[in-house]
């Protein structure tokens, strides 16, 4: 009974204390009463949720808070607009959903807007990251550094309206200018995702390090800025790739401010390498020179083909601008091309002595070149355009004869326009070359074959009778007809007086 009434005083007296505070508990959007105010108070809604990759709730707070907290493999879920005033550091492999809202540079603010490490892997997805340039009057870094790990741009992902004039690779900086750096780093860039408004003094978009890789799968880059090289692109150390397999870059520029500048779309200088598959790199515009919407410098490499499209590209008074080509650079071209494929070339000091293959003669006129390497990758230029073309190698088998072509490259829907011709062997007639199934080939027969060949030159023994038993009959007929001729010479001749001297023929 005594515990009793000390537990009812303890009640009475919480009651008595909540009667006389000040503050009420209420819940989200509720009215309270303070003497004669009335106000309405809202929680602090969280910038950011952090989830583990069940999808179940981890916790909730700053958007650099969840980066350093987020489960490895897990989400982060950006719940309204934010402003971004210190560096987000990202070292777990994690998805960033936007939800479609945007992460703005703060005004006073003009560093790193994200870094990617640790080998972590990082998607943005429906999120817009403005860097800011239209409010912010000065110079800032990049929006983000990629060392170390891969920064990838999904689906409804933006990076737009950075200005960093002074830094290289406005919107991403992929890889370590140590050359001694072995890390692996990557930016990727997928369907529906896109860079653009961008401004750097290298790489109007992102520019790739010693090892780097960029590649564009897809989604748009466009209206980005480089003072010097690499409008939207600049591989610019030793290693550096580009891959392109879709989508498109186009309103880019390189040279605003120095002449002489390379690649108002992509620049790859020595040492790096450029796949280019499909896509379209078009309406790409070079100031200060006409080194090419894509560039490539001595000791660098690129290789085209399949759907790709680069043309449309132009230099100031309008000229032609699309690939540039150094001495000493490599051009390879797939021939497995698509309809529609196109690509122009402008080679520095093409010298056809330093051309390794065959020409092609239409009707007599040399008119352009195929070009090859040992892979068998070919393209054909005339006058410095390159055209795709379907190619088929043929392979010449001289039998037990010996001939100085081995194999020659051929352009499909044209004439053969020229054979070799074996070497003499002593006692044997060359016929000419033969398909497997016994067709004559000339050099006015059309190239319809769309696979690899092989002739198979034919000869005449022109010393040794045909075993052959329908031959040998035949040589019995033959013989028999040359007696009967002699017999009815010999019985004319006989009317004659000189029977007898032909009779000793018979």
């Amino acid at each position: 009974m005594k515990g009793f009434k000390k537990g009812l005083a303890l009640f009475l007296a919480m009651l008595m204390i909540l009667a006389v505070s000040p503050i009420a508990a209420f819940a989200e959007g509720e009215e309270t009463t303070t003497g004669e105010e009335t106000t309405t108070e809202t929680p602090a809604e969280p910038e950011a949720a952090w989830y583990t990759s069940f999808g179940m709730k981890k916790g909730e707070g700053t958007l650099k808070e969840a980066a350093a907290n987020v489960t490895a493999g897990g989400s982060i879920a950006i719940l309204k607009d934010l402003t971004i005033s210190d560096t987000i550091a990202f070292t777990k492999n994690a998805t960033l959903e936007g939800n479609g809202f945007t992460l703005t540079r703060d005004e006073a603010f003009t560093g790193l807007m994200m870094t990617v490490g640790n080998a972590a892997k990082v998607t943005l997805s429906n999120v817009t990251v403005d860097g800011n340039s239209d409010i912010i009057p000065g110079e800032t870094d990049s929006i983000a550094v990629v060392n170390n790990g891969t920064l990838v741009l999904g689906s409804g992902a933006k990076l737009i309206k950075n200005f960093a004039s002074s830094a290289n690779g406005a919107a991403v900086v992929v890889g370590s200018y140590d050359s001694a750096s072995t890390t692996e780093s990557a930016l990727v860039i997928n369907e529906g995702a896109e860079i653009s408004d961008c401004t750097a003094a290298y790489g109007g978009a992102a520019i790739a390090l010693y090892g780097a890789t960029i590649k564009l799968a897809g989604g748009t880059v466009k209206d980005c800025y480089a003072l010097s090289d690499g409008g939207a692109f600049d591989l610019a150390r030793k290693g550096a790739k580009f891959i392109m397999q879709s989508g498109e870059i186009t309103g880019c520029r390189a040279g605003i401010k120095n002449e002489g500048s390379w690649g108002s779309a992509i620049s790859v200088e020595s040492g790096g390498s450029a796949v280019i598959t499909g896509g379209k790199i078009t309406d790409n515009f070079n100031m200060g020179s006409e080194l090419g919407a894509v560039y490539v410098e001595q000791g660098a490499s690129i290789t085209v083909g399949d759907s790709v499209y680069i043309a449309g590209n132009t230099a100031q008074g309008g000229k032609a601008s699309n690939i540039y080509l150094e001495k000493n650079t490599v051009l390879k071209v797939d021939p497995a091309f698509a309809e529609g494929a196109e690509i122009s070339v402008t080679i520095e000091d093409m010298d056809p002595d330093n051309i390794s293959l065959d020409f092609i003669d239409y009707d007599g006129d040399m008119t352009g070149f195929v070009y090859s390497d040992t892979n068998g990758d070919t393209f054909y230029v005339s006058g410095g355009v390159v055209t795709l073309i379907e190619v088929i190698k043929v392979t010449f088998d001289p039998g037990n004869g010996t001939c100085e072509v081995a194999s020659r490259i051929y352009p499909v829907d044209v004439d053969f326009g020229y054979l070799p011709t074996p070497d003499e062997r002593e006692g044997f007639e060359f016929l000419g070359w033969y398909t497997a199934n016994d067709v004559l080939i000339t050099e006015d027969s059309a190239v319809t074959f769309h696979e690899d060949i092989t002739l198979y030159a034919k000869w005449e023994n022109l010393n040794k009778l045909d075993d052959n038993p329908f031959a040998v009959i035949g040589r019995f007929f033959e013989r028999i007809a040359e007696l009967m001729r002699e017999a009815f010479r010999f019985l004319a001749n006989l009317f004659t007086g000189t029977g007898d001297k032909d009779l000793g023929n018979l």
